[in-house]
């Protein structure tokens, strides 16, 4: 699948990841997607145009048509225009919510209202969101619909709540999905020039790049953010820059933080050794472009994301050396190990339980 340049086409890594970390929150839904993705536009777009109405009370929305009941629905032809008001409504529509009809939210509590939406309307396997303010800015996706309220998710609509925890989080679980080992993921293999001696392939930070590139994209499907790769500034071209637009001016973006890539390496493509000192050099120069990024596109939060492929990685080493400067600079600063085969991960773990019995 993948040419020695790390050149994957989009389709072939969108079917790969899919199968890893799924499509949105239901791999099996794309529909689904969609329809979060809609109503997440449409609260915030009614956001900024009435943000007092929507603290009145919680909106729900049912992947679904309207019940057969005695009330007469409320239709709005073109929902997706956020004209109409959300709050203290159950709204029906399809996966684009281009149109929505609109029951009256049920009286009484919590239970009350799941109690209404799986008993009354025998609607709990319809896929459904739940939006309350008492939540913050941030909506409830039931992928299975309001008869499995565990199997839930709370998603932030909001950018500006963004941190560098939570990007951190996000990219910890992709690597585990899909770059610590060749057993992780099909995709993982492929960053091999020569797997067994432990050559990556050419570009190997581009290689990542595209992986992680499509991955985020299937994770913020839903949320506010945009991830763009090899964004232009003065400053050159940084590897991915999150990044959400206005709801009601489509021209005006706002930068929220911008993401560098480096790997670190034993050997090249071709086999020749790359140097300590050249792996850490490449440490303080990525800190420093994550740095003059931030500034020239105007980011809140920046963070360099290191990959060791070498024999023998010590991803906290590699970067001991810029953990003072980048804490006092606000970057973030993470490292990963990325192994040739799933053996080496084994023989690693042996040496740390050893070393923890040793100081035990």
């Amino acid at each position: 699948m993948a040419k020695q340049d790390g050149g994957w086409s989009d389709q072939d890594l969108l079917q790969s990841i899919h199968g890893y970390v799924g499509s949105g929150y239901n791999q099996d839904a794309p529909e689904f997607a969609r329809f979060c993705h809609a109503a997440a536009k449409i609260i915030r777009k009614r956001r900024q145009l009435s943000p007092d109405t929507l603290r009145t009370a919680p909106t729900v929305f049912l992947m679904a048509p309207v019940p057969s009941l005695v009330e007469v629905a409320e239709h709005h032809p073109m929902f997706d225009r956020a004209r109409a008001e959300l709050a203290g409504k159950v709204w029906f529509g399809a996966k684009g919510l281009s149109s929505a009809a609109a029951l009256s939210l049920p009286k009484g509590t919590d239970v009350d209202l799941f109690n209404c939406i799986v008993t009354d309307w025998s609607l709990g396997n319809a896929p459904a969101i739940y939006f309350d303010s008492d939540d913050g800015f941030a909506i409830r996706i039931y992928p299975k619909g309001m008869g499995c309220p565990d199997e839930c998710e709370l998603v932030s609509l909001d950018g500006a709540t963004l941190t560098l925890d939570n990007i951190h989080f996000v990219l910890d679980a992709m690597h585990r999905e899909l770059l610590e080992t060749p057993s992780a993921s099909d995709l993982q293999r492929d960053l091999w020039a020569a797997q067994g001696k432990w050559w990556p392939i050419n570009e190997s930070e581009k290689g990542i790049q595209k992986i992680l590139h499509v991955a985020l994209k299937s994770h913020l499907l839903f949320s506010s953010l945009k991830i763009d790769q090899e964004h232009s500034s003065l400053m050159g071209r940084c590897d991915f820059i999150l990044k959400e637009q206005d709801s009601i001016d489509p021209t005006i973006w706002t930068h929220h933080a911008i993401l560098e890539l480096k790997v670190v390496k034993k050997f090249t493509h071709t086999g020749s050794e790359v140097s300590d000192s050249a792996n850490k050099t490449a440490v303080s120069d990525g800190l420093d472009q994550a740095r003059d990024y931030r500034k020239a596109l105007s980011c809140r939060l920046a963070a360099l994301c290191c990959y060791d492929m070498r024999k023998k990685p010590d991803p906290n080493g590699v970067i001991e050396h810029e953990k003072s400067r980048a804490e006092d600079e606000g970057i973030g600063l993470w490292a990963w190990p990325i192994y040739n085969k799933v053996k080496a991960v084994r023989a690693r773990n042996r040496l740390a339980l050893k070393r923890r019995q040793n100081r035990a």
